[in-house]
């Protein structure tokens, strides 16, 4: 998978309903997205596969509360790791912060989530 078609970026300011949207959007059988493992551990991206368990019914259902269950993330962690101080304020990114070796790395960090979770999306 070579090619990421149409991703979906979810934006919003606090308390607009971006996290409620993003985690029905995550609920949809193609779409892949950042879970609380691989904020965690961004250096892992194959940890996405846990993210594999929620397509599990009956799992989802009996572990969604779980403290280790792997949920959506806003994956601040990720960010940072691919944009070192984007979660310091005030610095807001520029395009001049998106050169060629960050865009492709946050591509490979996306096409590995996309491959793990099984996603085309």
């Amino acid at each position: 998978m070579s090619e990421i078609v149409k991703p979906v970026f979810i934006i919003g300011s606090g308390r607009s309903g971006t996290t409620l949207f993003a985690r029905m959007m995550a609920t949809h059988p193609d779409v892949a997205y950042f879970s609380s493992w691989t904020n965690q551990f961004p250096r892992m991206p194959w940890l996405a596969i846990l993210s594999r368990l929620n397509d599990i019914d009956y799992l989802e259902e009996k572990m969604r509360d779980a403290p280790k269950w792997p949920r959506i993330t806003e994956a601040y962690k990720i960010w940072d790791h691919v944009f070192p101080g984007f979660s310091r304020p005030p610095e807001d990114l520029t395009r001049d912060d998106l050169d060629p070796q960050r865009a492709e790395k946050f591509k490979q960090l996306m096409r590995a989530h996309l491959m793990w979770q099984g996603k085309p999306r």
